[in-house]
């Protein structure tokens, strides 16, 4: 009996990961979706807070502009910042959202609207997330953004084919 209670306990430690429930592909869209929804939400409504809660134990945020944010107090303090600047108004889109095994990667493209000292103004670009379950919510493990510069100076931009992610 006990060998074979701890023949089942070593069987769950080394397969547990390897049998973790992979992420269908509606699931993993319905995921990205409803984390893109609630961060721009909590963005618009000035809640830098609500949005640091989203990432998950450890997680880490590479900004738009470049700072690398795993604490979620500095997170927190970064959004207020650029909040405070007048950028207080984002629209997130999934471009894409697949299944890695039990996370989900999605795809994105953002929109901020400045206000106040940056009224008719708006950045713009991609990210990409790496999504968890932490309980039964879905967490932000990895959230990494870029902005869309006025004019291509890398020369990449002419020597892809531009397609969308997703399409083939």
């Amino acid at each position: 009996m006990i060998i074979r209670t701890l023949v089942s306990s070593i069987l769950v430690c080394v397969a547990g990961p390897v049998l973790a429930q992979t992420v269908s592909a509606s699931d993993a869209k319905q995921a990205a979706t409803q984390v893109a929804e609630t961060f721009a939400s909590a963005y618009n409504h000035n809640k830098p807070a609500d949005i640091a809660a989203l990432f998950a134990s450890g997680g880490v945020y590479l900004t738009p502009g470049g700072t690398i944010l795993t604490d979620q107090a500095d997170m927190t303090t970064a959004l207020a910042a650029r909040i405070r600047a007048g950028w207080t108004k984002e629209a997130i889109h999934v471009i894409d959202a697949r299944s890695e095994g039990s996370d989900v990667l999605a795809i994105l493209d953002y929109q901020i609207q400045g206000t106040g000292l940056a009224a008719g103004r708006q950045i713009s670009g991609y990210g990409a997330q790496l999504l968890t379950r932490e309980g039964t919510n879905w967490r932000i493990k990895l959230l990494a953004g870029n902005l869309k510069p006025e004019q291509d100076i890398t020369g990449m931009a002419t020597a892809t084919r531009n397609q969308q992610i997703g399409s083939n």
